[in-house]
């Protein structure tokens, strides 16, 4: 039995890797957009990256730019700063990758893929995409 929480004797856990992926996703267009600079995004891109994201990973936590909370942040990229905007980031941790190259399956779709899609639906010059190999609790067996 768990002194914390009363669990069966037989409960165990270990951590497992995964990865975890983090999306800062701009709301407006980049200020040196040829189409629509500083614009609002559409709604219905972020909905496209979110439906990706959930289909491949199961689900996704979105930091929304509302106040609060809200994300912000300085950048510059080609001699432009870009000032603080609000933005939508998104939070994955992945389910269980044990072997090295099914992670880096995983970090090279995320790359190729995903940035890419998201740097050119989104028209920016560049996009924050952070990859990180860390460990996942689980239950290794019991009932829960």
């Amino acid at each position: 039995m768990s002194i914390l929480d009363g669990g069966a004797a037989d409960d165990s856990a270990s951590f497992y890797p995964c990865l975890r992926v983090l999306i800062l996703l701009p709301i407006k267009y980049d200020p040196r957009d040829a189409i629509t600079p500083n614009q609002d995004i559409e709604a219905e891109k972020f909905i496209d990256v979110q439906l990706l994201l959930t289909g491949r990973y199961d689900g996704i936590t979105i930091l929304q730019p509302y106040e609060p909370p809200f994300v912000e942040g300085w950048w510059q990229s080609g001699g432009t700063i870009y000032p603080p905007e609000h933005n939508r980031l998104i939070d994955i941790v992945t389910r269980s990758l044990p072997e090295q190259a099914a992670r880096q399956a995983e970090k090279d779709w995320l790359l190729k893929e995903m940035y890419l899609f998201i740097r050119r639906e989104f028209r920016q010059d560049d996009i924050f995409l952070l990859v990180q190999e860390v460990e996942r609790a689980r239950l290794t067996n019991g009932s829960r």
